[in-house]
């Protein structure tokens, strides 16, 4: 990968964590507008193994989905158990990728 000139070297099993607030977390879910314009570019990717696959999975506001696919309504004690949806603008995605380059 790379961000800003500078080249990031990462393994299958790899992943960019940031942190937000207080929450760490490897997953950022935002629109894909940046990538078919060519402001992102796509350097590379692999297939999901089962265990990435699990990435697909996460709640928001008390609902279960995986990928597009709605599961169930959560408990409340449940929340924390699954990634968050935290939808994030390309300013905060760009801000999120130039800290892990630091």
């Amino acid at each position: 990968m790379e961000l800003d000139g500078t080249n990031l070297n990462l393994e299958d099993g790899d992943f960019l964590s940031y942190r937000f607030g207080r929450r760490q977390s490897s997953i950022i879910f935002t629109s894909p507008a940046n990538l078919r314009n060519g402001t992102w570019k796509l350097v590379g990717n692999i297939s999901l193994t089962a265990d990435k696959e699990e990435l697909k999975v996460f709640q928001c506001a008390g609902h279960l989905y995986r990928g597009d696919e709605y599961i169930r309504n959560l408990e409340k004690d449940e929340y924390g158990k699954f990634n968050s949806l935290s939808a994030a603008g390309y300013e905060l995605v760009q801000i999120h990728l130039s800290k892990m380059v630091q």
